[in-house]
């Protein structure tokens, strides 16, 4: 019976932004608080807890590449050194984004993105910022998780694949990309 009448509740998809809204969220935040944080979910496609489980130890300049081993889960406040779906993964990272970390590497915290405290980035505040910035620009209101799907619209428009993507956001199968 509770199959049967189980309700269904509606899955909404994450809103995302186009190429030049991208752009001009890209340019509104650089240097501000946050801005990095966005710069990583835009061109690395990370969820909010990889990208707040991000260490410099994780990311290689030199070869350009972020590793991506470890997540931070808000539910229990804990950190796990593992990515969903359990797998650890590498990509690499685009030239715009290498020339952002190179200056920043190691300046108070073992975190790439932190609060102002030295600490984990904190969701709530980065999500008020992200707010705020897209208000500022007149953007649409997105999440952390519409950042992702805007990382794949930029990807696809300049030329990434169904299987890039898959790679970039380590998803299991296309299926899931689709």
């Amino acid at each position: 019976v509770l199959r049967k009448l189980k309700p269904q509740v509606p899955q909404n998809e994450a809103g995302h932004l186009t190429l030049d809204q991208v752009q001009r969220l890209l340019s509104h935040v650089d240097g501000k608080p946050y801005g990095l944080a966005i710069w990583l979910q835009l061109y690395l496609g990370l969820r909010v807890g990889e990208l707040q489980a991000l260490r410099w130890e994780d990311v290689d300049l030199d070869v350009g590449k972020v590793y991506i081993r470890r997540t931070y889960v808000r539910k229990i406040d804990s950190i796990r050194d593992y990515p969903k779906g359990r797998r650890q993964h590498s990509n690499s990272i685009p030239s715009e984004l290498l020339a952002k970390l190179g200056g920043k590497r190691g300046e108070v915290s073992d975190f790439v993105v932190m609060s102002r405290y030295g600490k984990i980035l904190p969701y709530d505040w980065y999500m008020i910022a992200l707010r705020k910035y897209c208000r500022e620009l007149k953007l649409p209101k997105i999440g952390t998780h519409g950042l992702r799907h805007s990382t794949s619209e930029l990807y696809l428009t300049h030329g990434a694949n169904r299987d890039d993507l898959r790679q970039l956001f380590a998803h299991s199968s296309t299926a899931v990309t689709d």
